[in-house]
């Protein structure tokens, strides 16, 4: 595919330092009480990735998912 590069100072500070669309599905699902786009099993998932990883790095060993 076409690759495209994207200098930093090309993008506004909210897009540098932070997650504006992120934060935006967020606040848009509080205030209209929307289902979140990314739940708080999500994050625990993402979390339980990070750690496996860290132990195969550390111990050398293959990790499965399941």
């Amino acid at each position: 595919g076409k690759q495209v590069t994207i200098s930093l100072h090309q993008l506004s500070k909210e897009e540098k330092w932070g997650y504006l669309q992120e934060d935006v599905a967020f606040i848009d699902s509080i205030l209209n009480k929307a289902p979140a786009i990314v739940t708080a099993l999500d994050g625990y998932k993402s979390v339980e990735i990070v750690d496996a990883c860290y132990r195969a790095v550390s111990t050398g060993e293959r990790i499965q998912f399941r």
